[in-house]
């Protein structure tokens, strides 16, 4: 008479498992350090164009509304 085989088991061994999941959290962390770096580079390019595209004083306008007053 055959033996019964117990049920394939699909899966990642556990070994492997953790291993994976530590590697997950560390790209998971560069992830994070790069996107915040991308961040503080898009807001000091988004500052420094408002700083020389919108600030900029237009003194020919200034004085032409002070000359119709």
């Amino acid at each position: 008479m055959l033996q019964m085989r117990p049920p394939a088991t699909y899966g990642i061994p556990p070994r492997y498992e953790t291993e994976a999941k530590r590697k997950i959290q560390q790209l998971q962390g560069e992830y994070d350090d790069i996107l915040a770096l991308a961040k503080m580079e898009m807001a000091e390019v988004e500052n420094l164009h408002y700083s020389t595209l919108c600030f900029v004083p237009n003194p020919k306008k200034e004085h032409q509304e002070l000359v119709k007053k």
